[in-house]
């Protein structure tokens, strides 16, 4: 730790000539394609202000690491110490890949995320409980009506969605440009396809493993509407069956249960928002809807579109939806009523050795599935078009 630097000349050439002949004497200096690495651990220490003092002596005679250094920086940053058989290049972009915004896919912008169980879990429990009474008004005696609960526990799994990229070492040993775009090309994809399995099994579950989703859960209530939402009924029979769908749960409970979000296939979407509720008038069947809401404990804002919807989406067809039913779901959505287990978001794993020259790159993320404590919050519905 610098002091007092008193009289002596330091300058960026200097500093530069004493880091480098220090790394080189304390142990091989790490390549990537550009050459050497210089400068890790002092910059390390600048970024952390581990030597604070010295920084500030330093800083007060006007130096500061020149740009290469710190690009130098950013590169030896990828890895820890003794990691330098990776090229760095290609673990910079690893760590891009997990920085870069992505839209978010239906089910991550529909339903809250529960981070509750941890890494490593092979199930997770789900509580939710049963009660059952009545109150009467005291007329003497000593008969007075009992509250019962039970709480039932329901087991899910815990699954892991993978997808790989492969990489061979010498071809990594001459990345290029193109090179470089190619790896982050397909390190994207990879990251993309898992976050689309993930939506798939929100919504359908997976059969093979016992997994849940929206559309398979079991307790849900789930019924069909007979009305046409083709243009040959009313404007009127079409608000009048969408609303006893999202009042069933409000009645049958007696307030306590009542949905607040509704979502409809795209196809359904579409009729809803394009078709008049009345001839001559420039009101739609949803506005008029959403209309009719106004007023009622967290009434309806919007109808939204959602493709897993779609008569002939994978995930209908796979959860055993009537073909060529479209659906309709309406939900409370908040935790206590809906929620997807996210057990752990994309990311990647440690490198896997392919074979003496080929290294895997694994992204990989854990679910939960789709959980409902509260469900008689919730109603599928299914409507043909």
């Amino acid at each position: 730790m610098i002091h007092n630097v008193g009289s002596i000349s330091l300058d960026s050439a200097r500093i530069e000539s004493a880091v480098a002949n220090a790394l080189l004497w304390r142990h091989n200096q790490r390549m990537d394609s550009h050459g050497p690495i210089r400068h890790e651990d002092a910059i390390d220490a600048y970024a952390r202000s581990v030597d604070a003092d010295a920084l500030q002596a330093l800083g007060s005679r006007g130096w500061s690491p020149p740009p290469e250094m710190l690009d130098d920086a950013r590169r030896a940053d990828a890895l820890p110490s003794g990691s330098g058989i990776v090229i760095r290049d290609l673990e910079y972009v690893r760590s891009e890949v997990l920085d870069e915004a992505l839209p978010a896919l239906n089910a991550e912008r529909l339903f809250r995320a529960d981070a509750s169980v941890p890494l490593g879990a092979t199930s997770h429990v789900m509580q939710r409980w049963v009660t059952s009474g009545e109150a009467q008004i005291h007329r003497g005696g000593s008969s007075v009506p009992l509250a019962g609960a039970g709480k039932v526990e329901e087991r899910f799994p815990v699954v892991y969605v993978v997808c790989a990229v492969s990489t061979n070492f010498f071809q990594a040993l001459s990345v290029n440009y193109a090179g470089l775009r190619t790896f982050q090309a397909e390190s994207m994809a990879a990251r993309r396809l898992v976050q689309e399995r993930l939506n798939r099994l929100y919504w359908g579950g997976d059969v093979g493993t016992g997994l849940k989703g929206v559309l398979n859960y079991p307790h849900m209530s789930k019924m069909v509407i007979p009305t046409l939402f083709d243009g040959t009924a009313t404007g009127a029979a079409v608000v009048a069956s969408l609303s006893d769908m999202v009042g069933t749960p409000r009645i049958l409970s007696k307030q306590v249960f009542y949905p607040n979000r509704i979502a409809v296939s795209e196809t359904i979407h579409q009729y809803l928002y394009q078709t008049q509720f009345a001839s001559g008038t420039d009101t739609s069947i949803a506005e008029y809807f959403i209309r009719g809401q106004v007023g009622k404990p967290n009434g309806i804002k919007v109808i939204e579109a959602v493709h897993e919807l779609e008569a002939d989406s994978d995930e209908m067809t796979r959860s055993g939806a009537p073909a060529g039913y479209h659906g309709i779901l309406s939900y409370r959505d908040d935790l206590s009523a809906t929620r997807r287990v996210v057990v752990q978001e994309p990311t990647w794993l440690p490198l896997v050795q392919n074979g003496p020259f080929d290294t895997l790159h694994v992204m990989f993320a854990a679910t939960g599935g789709m959980v409902m404590p509260d469900v008689g919050a919730n109603v599928l519905a299914f409507v043909s078009v």
